[in-house]
């Protein structure tokens, strides 16, 4: 402040489903040690005429009187799904817009002073409305993507701790399952920890990489059941110059699919 510079307004996290982009927020919110306040979307929206705009008058109200808060709203697109053509051909469609699009100018014109920074996440780019991408509703646009393998094997390392299991895999072998897990997302690792420590309850033995190796076959990636959806998204991020949040080379979707066979996918469990 000394210096000059405003205060932080935010950043806007987007990518696939389950990435880490709302622990970021929460992280965001512990990193700064300010309260944390979830924005419920679904809440706004009212039965009658006029409702929708008195709750996001109150939601900003109440976010700039608490003061020095970040304000986490979760899949923003569905927030902001109401203001694209055709979503306003009826008296509540027309409602829907102009809140939204109060909601948008809140975000552009809010007093810095209050210090409310808004970390918004979003799952579907190509749902984003133009207005919401551009400078000055936020500080930085983030691409969140599926993690690399480096990222994969930290991930892992963090969820068999949790486990109480750090010391149960060697280096090896957990190089070797993030290898395995090529295209799998945070949470889908998290659940392959989880199944394997299932599996080797019921043979009456301890985790170990079989337990693991076993769990990998019985997951498929989103990635891979949504391949073209998640290739259209990042090359949507690339156009728009949309910075990403890891320094490392994504990995090529068609060749991780490529190790999919129609023989497996017809076992494998399909996580939506």
């Amino acid at each position: 402040r000394e210096f000059g510079l405003p205060y932080p307004k935010g950043i806007l996290l987007a990518g696939p489903p389950r990435t880490g982009k709302s622990l970021t927020a929460k992280a965001i919110a512990n990193e700064l040690e300010i309260p944390l306040i979830r924005f419920d979307v679904g809440r706004i929206m009212g039965k009658f005429l006029g409702e929708a705009s008195e709750n996001m008058f109150k939601v900003t109200e109440t976010v700039e009187t608490i003061g020095k808060v970040v304000l986490w709203i979760d899949e923003a697109e569905k927030l902001l799904s109401g203001m694209a053509p055709g979503q306003v051909s009826d008296s509540a469609g027309a409602e829907v817009a102009r809140t939204l699009g109060s909601f948008l100018t809140w975000l552009q014109d809010r007093d810095p002073n209050k210090m409310v920074y808004v970390a918004a996440t979003v799952n579907n780019v190509l749902a984003l409305p133009p207005e919401l991408t551009g400078k000055g509703r936020f500080d930085e646009f983030f691409w969140v993507d599926f993690p690399t393998q480096n990222e994969r094997a930290q991930i892992l390392r963090i969820h068999l701790a949790k486990n109480n299991r750090a010391n149960h895999l060697t280096e090896e072998e957990i190089q070797q399952v993030a290898i395995l897990t090529a295209g799998f997302n945070g949470a889908e690792m998290e659940e392959l920890v989880k199944s394997g420590l299932y599996d080797a309850f019921d043979a009456n033995s301890d985790l170990s990489f079989k337990f693991l190796e076993k769990a990998i076959e019985d997951i498929i990636p989103m990635s891979i059941i949504r391949k073209e959806e998640m290739k259209a998204m990042r090359m949507w991020a690339k156009e728009h110059n949309v910075r990403r949040v890891s320094s490392e080379t994504e990995e090529d979707l068609d060749e991780i699919s490529s190790h999919f066979d129609d023989k497996k996918l017809g076992k494998r469990k399909i996580y939506a």
